[in-house]
């Protein structure tokens, strides 16, 4: 079993590297997608405090996150000017809360829903609707930021 020099660190790197080796083809790889995204956003959006994100907008056509404005529903129709950090809050608020749903053509899942809430019986307040594409490249770009802010915070020695 290899060594873990720095968990923090290597857990994002090496979760990293299972989703890559993940083919797009096989329904299990849609489990092990959002296993993976657990780590890749959920664990990172606790390590890195908001100001530290980049600050990338949400716009209908740059999708070097894999999704655009046209991805993400709010509750009260105006879509607000939502920043990263903001958008990994919500996804990792419904991936922690187990509010994700598939998207299913005749016989493959072929997207998925996360939808976030304030509380359990509260109306959903922002949903994400993404391919399962689209989702994989999300959770890659997010965890390779973190592993940027993470090494100029923490630079190794």
């Amino acid at each position: 079993m290899a060594e873990y020099k720095d968990i923090r660190r290597d857990f994002v790197s090496r979760t990293q590297e299972l989703l890559k080796a993940c083919s797009k083809n096989d329904a299990r790889d849609v489990t092990k997608l959002i296993n993976y995204a657990y780590g890749l956003i959920t664990y990172p959006k606790g390590q890195i405090h908001h100001s530290k994100w980049p600050k990338y907008q949400f716009n209908g056509t740059n999708t070097s996150y894999g999704i655009t404005s046209q991805n993400i529903k709010y509750s009260s129709g105006i879509p607000p000017k939502y920043n990263l950090y903001q958008i990994i809050r919500h996804v990792r608020n419904g991936l922690s809360h187990g509010y994700i749903e598939g998207e299913y053509d005749a016989r493959n899942i072929i997207g998925i829903k996360i939808e976030d809430r304030d509380k359990a019986n509260s109306p959903v307040n922002f949903t994400l609707e993404a391919s399962i594409e689209q989702f994989r490249i999300f959770a890659l770009k997010v965890s390779e930021d973190y592993l940027a802010i993470y090494d100029k915070l923490y630079p190794q020695s």
